[in-house]
């Protein structure tokens, strides 16, 4: 915080602001400190919307089945 927030599911959220207004990066961990950013938007309301979030889970699942070979 303030630029970054875990929010659920192994998901975490940048924040920053632009002239687009605010701007959000989702991204998740792998192999300790690296990491993958799946998606980003600019968030219009106070959630982040469930299907950017969706998104991104979904983009971690097959990240992880591709290139580790885990099933998520």
């Amino acid at each position: 915080m303030p630029h970054a927030k875990y929010i659920g599911d192994e998901i975490f959220e940048l924040r920053f602001e632009s002239v687009e207004g605010s701007i959000r990066v989702l991204y998740f961990f792998f192999d300790g400190d690296k990491a993958v950013l799946t998606n980003g938007f600019v968030k219009k309301s106070n959630r982040t919307p469930n299907k950017e979030k969706a998104t991104a889970i979904s983009r971690r699942a097959i990240y992880f089945q591709k290139n580790i070979g885990e099933n998520l």
